[in-house]
């Protein structure tokens, strides 16, 4: 379910914070379409990490990037609710 999403919103420019904050979207994306499916955390956050560039190890999203990914979720449920399921 979520190769459709991340296909039709990768970008070449995407940042790796980028493609952590859709990675985001489309794991509560998923919670949201499919309760029962296994993608999903419940009220909790997924685990996510990332390598920022030209850093030695991966990180956590720091407190206001987890609020930013938070903030973003309506707009990236709703885009995704309109380009990615059947109508």
């Amino acid at each position: 379910m979520a190769n459709p999403i991340l296909h039709g919103e990768w970008k070449q420019s995407m940042s790796m914070k980028d493609l952590a904050k859709l990675s985001y979207c489309i794991i509560k994306y998923i919670e949201d379409v499919e309760p029962h499916g296994s993608v999903g955390v419940g009220g909790n956050e997924p685990h996510i990490r990332y390598l920022p560039h030209g850093a030695n190890s991966d990180i956590e999203p720091t407190k206001k990037e987890w609020m930013e990914f938070r903030e973003s979720l309506p707009e990236c449920i709703s885009d995704f609710r309109e380009r990615y399921t059947d109508k």
